[in-house]
């Protein structure tokens, strides 16, 4: 039930990182989230997903190309998901979509190096204390530098995962 043409796809290594980081928070987490936010939701796979895990929660997935948005909304629709994920524009974190939903119990951003690490900072502001976030998008070698963005803002590094080249990351935001 997914039309992934315009979008990766959910045979992509770093959507199947993403799908296993999900999993492991479903086990570790005391409470089933509630907010989630999918940045860069391309098709839609991981809200979807998350959406599926977690019948209570509300999406927002948010996407920059107007195209994903519509195919993510489809999607949704056509899994029967379409009352708890919301599918909007927005520029990362920038939209008021994103902002009056904050924070989130989980963020999921399987995007690519460089905006992982521009949003890192946003990702860390928008995430609840104890909260947990999916990075995916790059590489073997640029994991140290994608991650250390990321811990310097308070999120450590949970659980690391490899699928070929490519790499996922589970964190968790601090408490204190």
């Amino acid at each position: 039930h997914v039309y992934a043409a315009t979008a990766f796809g959910s045979e992509h290594q770093t959507t199947r990182g993403c799908l296993d980081a999900l999993m492991d928070i479903d086990s570790i987490s005391p409470e089933k989230p509630v907010r989630v936010l999918d940045v860069g939701t391309g098709a839609g796979i991981l809200a979807l997903a998350a959406a599926k895990l977690w019948p209570g929660s509300r999406i927002v997935a948010v996407g920059i190309d107007d195209e994903a948005v519509l195919v993510a909304r489809q999607n949704a629709a056509d899994n029967g998901v379409e009352k708890q994920i919301t599918a909007a524009l927005s520029d990362g974190y920038q939209s008021a979509v994103v902002q009056q939903n904050a924070p989130y119990d989980v963020i999921l951003a399987n995007i690519l190096a460089r905006p992982l690490i521009a949003m890192a900072g946003d990702m860390a502001k928008n995430l609840k204390k104890g909260g947990y976030a999916v990075i995916s998008g790059f590489i073997d070698n640029q994991t140290d530098w994608v991650v250390g963005e990321h811990e310097k803002y308070g999120l450590k590094l949970k659980r690391l995962y490899e699928k070929d080249n490519w790499r996922a990351a589970l964190l968790e935001k601090d408490n204190d």
